[in-house]
């Protein structure tokens, strides 16, 4: 695909310069990762978005730093970017699946959120990519987020235990095995969060299914437990928020969780018609920390757009919707 400079476009940088300054873009549609990043390494291409995990170790340590190897070779940048690593978990006890698991109890769910080290996670599984998320159901990077404001979960396993005791499982027993739901791409991920799950006493069976497989469980509140990711459309957080409210029920909505709360619905229309932002933001906030505390969903990272250049690429901005903006972008 290539794309030409309109001559005609409108608009100029401060010193009067019409933009964009490149002449022309040529897009190339590489299905395979690894190809991909040889042929930018071989510098047949300027940009390359995303690190794979076929070459992530050798391009990143675990600290997320360039390693030795490329450094100084090509320019990496990393940013917020607006997507929601998860583990949701089906709260609607009217529902038959529901109705006999130990996850119908907050504070079985309470315990899962504290048991499970997510900095060690982002460190050994993505090297360093990801923000461990603690703050909340809405990103870092989304206009509102604070994260002093949303009090989500640390990694506390001794906590965990006592929830879980507290539940009426004291170090698992008599907790039935849960299965956890998720997809080829994302095994390794869960198989971490199921030892984390396993050394406070709660035994999971992980099935793995086909991505449009577990979609469909999903829009069909057919499945207790998975993984999922939420990528915002828009940069606002009523975005995340629509997945928990009550009228966005599958199979009409994205609220998978079954999650239905009164007071968090009320909330959520009365955002609607507020148009001041840091009013709309502490509504958001409100809404967050409802659903913190209930518990429907696990966080656990916030994702972060990784993008490379070759050295003699400038003016690429990064945004947390990652939106490939060219029109400051110059080639020496």
């Amino acid at each position: 695909l290539v794309l030409l400079k309109n001559e005609h476009y409108w608009e100029k940088d401060s010193n009067g310069v019409h933009l964009p300054y490149i002449d022309a873009l040529k897009a190339s549609f590489i299905t395979d990762k690894q190809s991909g990043f040889m042929s930018f390494l071989k510098k047949d291409l300027d940009f390359y978005y995303s690190v794979d995990g076929s070459y992530r170790d050798d391009i990143l340590t675990k600290s997320g730093k360039m390693t030795s190897k490329y450094k100084g070779r090509f320019t990496l940048r990393k940013g917020p970017y607006l997507c929601t690593e998860y583990v949701g978990i089906l709260v609607d006890s009217t529902l038959d699946i529901v109705k006999n698991s130990p996850l119908r109890f907050k504070k079985v769910r309470q315990a899962i959120n504290y048991s499970i080290d997510r900095e060690k996670l982002i460190k050994y599984l993505r090297n360093g990519i990801g923000i461990p998320a603690t703050s909340g159901f809405i990103p870092n990077g989304m206009p509102g987020f604070d994260s002093s404001a949303v009090h989500g979960y640390h990694y506390n396993p001794k906590l965990a235990a006592r929830l879980l005791a507290e539940a009426g499982f004291p170090e698992g027993k008599g907790l039935t095995e849960i299965t956890l739901n998720t997809t080829t791409t994302y095994k390794d991920l869960i198989e971490f969060i199921q030892g984390e799950l396993s050394a406070i006493g709660i035994r999971t069976k992980i099935d793995v299914s086909p991505s449009a497989s577990l979609r469909d469980l999903m829009s069909k509140n057919n499945v207790n437990f998975f993984r999922g990711s939420w990528i915002a459309d828009y940069a606002d957080g009523e975005n995340y928020l629509s997945m928990f409210y009550s009228k966005n029920k599958v199979p009409y909505g994205p609220n998978y969780t079954a999650f239905y709360n009164k007071a968090f619905d009320k909330l959520f229309e009365e955002s609607y018609y507020e148009p001041d932002n840091e009013k709309r933001f502490k509504l958001y906030r409100q809404m967050d920390q409802m659903v913190m505390d209930y518990s429907p969903v696990v966080p656990v990272f916030y994702d972060q757009s990784v993008v490379m250049l070759q050295n003699n690429i400038s003016g690429y901005p990064m945004n947390p919707l990652s939106l490939m903006i060219l029109k400051r972008v110059k080639k020496k």
